[in-house]
């Protein structure tokens, strides 16, 4: 309730040094989309999400989720695949352009 509010900044403040060195542990990684922190915003970090190219899926985001949970104690999930073909009305009213394809969609 309020007494957490008026914490918050505090219950935030570690989350986001978390997020800072994992971005400058990965940084090198040219292939990773790292969240992106906009200058006039402050990010909470609820999740800090990155992206691998398709081409890593699979066997190569395995061994990245691997090495990164037993070389540096990061704990990770494979979240939010695309499980379903968007429809026509669902790309045109979110203005996404019809895909060649879709990684993991159903038919």
């Amino acid at each position: 309730g309020l007494v957490q509010l008026r914490r918050l900044d505090e219950m935030i403040a570690p989350r986001v040094r978390l997020a800072r060195q994992r971005t400058e542990m990965l940084r090198d990684v040219p292939e990773l989309t790292l969240p992106y922190e906009p200058p006039d915003c402050d990010h909470t970090y609820y999740l800090y999400t990155i992206l691998v190219p398709r081409e890593w899926a699979g066997e190569k985001r395995d061994r990245l989720v691997k090495t990164l949970k037993e070389d540096y104690g990061v704990e990770t999930t494979i979240a939010n695949p695309l499980t379903r073909r968007l429809t026509k009305i669902t790309r045109s009213s979110a203005n996404i352009p019809q895909p060649k394809s879709y990684p993991c969609q159903m038919n």
